[in-house]
């Protein structure tokens, strides 16, 4: 003990000082290689909320109001909602309820969850992401229009289709104008396939702003996409609730309302309506494309994941519903206003730019309603972006 004193005495100053700079070090090296291991972690939502609205924000997108009312109007109105409901038990909820536990169950993205499995199955991971890639082109050509009939009901005299232009030659239904300005204004489609034209500015401007902000949106991963939804993924429903009231307030909308929900039993004789209603289920809930996998990977592993999809899928099936008697609601005003009958219903963008337009633009404040509108179907396509 006391040569261990005489030697610790003996030390010079030098050797503590060099002492008492290596622990620090070695302590800092430790820091830093934990820093290191919590950046190489994965992700994770910030709240169990932000992971449930953005399953919701990704499934009910505008197919839920422009495609399904449609289809329950070609294939038999309320009796579509049976195969609808079967198909949505037996095919919709297991393959989404199995998708959000592939993803929580790896915490990996769609290629990555699939090699877990084997690593031959990675390639059905990159199938999943090409399929996405191409979806989020139409998805964004979809938001331009959007975006073009946004901009364009920040008027405050009557909406630029509310009437065909003066001297014009050009104008093929003259009886409607909203059917010229879809096809003349917003598109420019040309009288012959061998005229190309030029390029229309203003709808590249509006690709360019849908692009920039899907970007922003999620530049940050979950970390900003997380917080966007919060308003993205639920504002629409305000603005649904919206229109639904202003809907069943208007002349007519009973007749178009009774014309959504009246059952034609015949057709559930026919194979191509309970084929319409699987495809629906697919196309609406996102399935087989990889997104579902990729949300769910960024949970934890005790999350209750089947609990999560049974809730999301319910919820995107009760939206395709709702959003059914709103837009009926306004066809039943168009056809009293017009005489135009639900006959010659078009789906997609012939239901939301030509017969939606064509309500709004008989409404009183049409602009208002019109920004309404069209700001609801932005939220929609948006969210389902990322």
């Amino acid at each position: 003990l006391k040569s261990c004193e005489t030697q610790d005495i003996a030390m010079t100053s030098y050797e503590k000082l060099e002492m008492a700079t290596v622990e620090p070090k070695s302590a800092v090296v430790v820091t830093d290689t934990e820093a290191v291991k919590k950046e190489g972690e994965r992700d994770a939502w910030g709240a169990k909320t932000e992971y449930m609205l953005a399953l919701i924000g990704y499934a009910v997108g505008i197919g839920n109001i422009w495609r399904f009312p449609y289809l329950c109007h070609r294939y038999g109105g309320g009796s579509f909602l049976i195969p609808y409901i079967i198909m949505l038990f037996v095919m919709g909820i297991p393959m989404f309820c199995l998708e959000t536990c592939l993803g929580q169950l790896t915490n990996k993205g769609a290629p990555g969850a699939f090699a877990a499995m084997h690593p031959w199955f990675r390639g059905i991971g990159y199938a999943a992401m090409v399929v996405d890639l191409m979806c989020s082109y139409y998805y964004n050509s979809i938001i331009m229009w959007v975006l073009r009939y946004f901009f364009s009901s920040f008027t405050f005299g009557d909406l630029p289709w509310a009437e065909c232009p003066l001297n014009t030659t050009c104008c093929v239904h003259p009886d409607n104008s909203t059917i010229y300005y879809w096809y003349f204004e917003a598109v420019k489609s040309s009288n012959s396939i061998n005229i190309v034209g030029g390029i229309d500015w203003y709808l590249f401007g509006c690709l360019v702003a849908a692009w920039v902000i899907c970007f922003l949106c999620m530049c940050k991963g979950v970390e900003s996409s997380g917080k966007v939804v919060y308003f993205t993924a639920t504002f629409p429903y305000v603005l649904l609730v919206v229109l639904f009231f202003r809907g069943v307030t208007l002349p007519g909308a009973a007749e178009g309302i009774k014309y959504y929900v009246t059952p034609k039993w015949e057709h559930l004789a026919d194979p191509t309506v309970w084929r319409t209603a699987a495809t629906q289920i697919f196309y609406s809930l996102g399935i087989a494309f990889g997104s579902v996998v990729a949300y769910s990977s960024y949970n934890k592993k005790d999350n209750n994941c089947i609990f999560d999809g049974i809730i999301v899928t319910l919820i995107n099936c009760c939206t395709s519903i709702f959003g059914g008697f709103v837009i009926f609601s306004l066809l039943g005003y168009r056809a009293h206003k017009t005489g135009v009958t639900f006959e010659n219903l078009k789906s997609g963008p012939g239901l939301a730019f030509i017969a939606i337009t064509d309500a709004i633009s008989e409404m009183s404040v049409g602009p208002l309603w019109a920004i309404l509108f069209f700001f609801m179907l932005f939220l929609l396509g948006l969210d389902s972006q990322f």
